[in-house]
């Protein structure tokens, strides 16, 4: 960190999750999408990415209900790290809000 700070402006702020820790809730969450094609929330799982500006996990849903919602909390994860979107569209582009993007489409 001495190194880097010396050659640019770096600024440190306190996060609740580390990236590591939200990037790996974000591969539960594409393993699931993966191995579970049949399952109602696998298939509603349209995106899902880092907020890495707000420390968490962007999940973009189809047709997000709070139903949805608990369903997603007890077959796939149930963390505050996670944040649902609604979505009517089955996948997302490239350069949309988050950073990075992962995408899903389905097959």
């Amino acid at each position: 960190m001495k190194n880097i700070s010396q050659n640019i402006n770096l600024i440190i702020e306190p996060a609740r999750y580390s990236y590591a820790e939200l990037c790996h809730k974000m591969s539960a969450i594409m393993d699931y999408r993966k191995n579970h094609p049949n399952d109602a929330i696998g298939r509603d799982i349209s995106a899902c990415g880092l907020n890495d500006r707000y420390n968490y996990i962007e999940v973009y849903i189809k047709n997000l209900t709070e139903e949805k919602i608990a369903q997603f909390k007890e077959k796939v994860m149930d963390s505050d790290a996670l944040v649902f979107e609604n979505t009517e569209s089955d996948f997302f582009t490239l350069g949309e809000k988050l950073n990075p993007l992962i995408l899903f489409r389905h097959i």
